[in-house]
Order: structure tokens, then sequence, then C-alpha cells
């Protein structure tokens, strides 16, 4: 069975549509879309993942029904077991997506620890701004 290619449902037309014709239909799903959104991955790149990748079954954590995993030049697209049904993608950290490990001197190193204690300090708290730097993937 050939491997079925991406149409980009939610693009603006910039392809011409008999190419369209021929192609199975993946669609987004709202939450896939963000992803996307957040990390920099077009439609093309989930096209190149599906038609060139990878393929292995990935079962949902939470569920345990199938889906794919397609990864193709430092993207992951995960599907339905259909592969008609996009659930979600990243980019692989080794694609330039992860932050770089920075050496911190001692003196750095003190002033996280005074931070982590101030922290532990509610009373000390003036404002209700938190930062999240998320690596998950």
């Amino acid at each position: 069975m050939p491997t079925p290619q991406v149409v980009d449902d939610d693009a603006e037309g910039d392809e011409p549509s008999s190419s369209r014709m021929s192609l199975v239909t993946v669609l987004s799903s709202a939450h896939g879309r963000q992803r996307r959104s957040e990390r920099l991955i077009n439609k093309r790149n989930l096209q190149a993942a599906v038609k060139y990748g990878v393929k292995e079954d990935a079962p949902n954590p939470r569920t345990g029904q199938l889906g794919y995993k397609y990864t193709f030049a430092g993207v992951v697209f995960i599907t339905d077991s259909t592969s008609t049904r996009e659930i979600t993608s990243w980019a692989e950290p080794c694609c330039g997506f992860d932050v770089p490990l920075v050496r911190i001197s001692d003196a750095m190193a003190a002033e996280h620890a005074a931070a982590v204690a101030s922290l532990r300090n509610l009373g000390a708290w003036t404002s209700h701004t938190v930062i999240v730097v998320d690596q998950s993937g």
C-alpha cells in the first residue's frame, strides 16, 4: 500500500489544485496546527515526513490506540491509525531547537541557590509572574 501524502487543508492555496487531487488527505487537528505553529513546522515538513520518512507504530500512551510516528529530516509527525489524522508534531532536538548547555561559575551557582531559597519564602513574593521553559518536545 502506498504511503499517504499530506494535503494542506489549512493552507492559503499556494499549490495548484491539480497536484492536490492525487494526494491522500491528512486532516489537521486544532492541537496539531497549534503545535506546528509553536514549533515552526509547516505542512510541507509533514508531507515530506509522511512521504519519505520512517514509519513506526506509536500507540497512544493514554488510550492505547494505535497511531503512527513518521520521522524525516529532524521532524517527527504523529498520526492516527489510518495515517489520515494529524495528532501532533515536533522537531528533534538535534536540529537546532535545543537550548545550548552553558557552564556556570561558582558565583552563578551561589546566586541560583539564593534565588531558590527566596522562592521558598512565600512572604517575600511581590509578583505573580511565572516563567516556564519547556523542552519536552
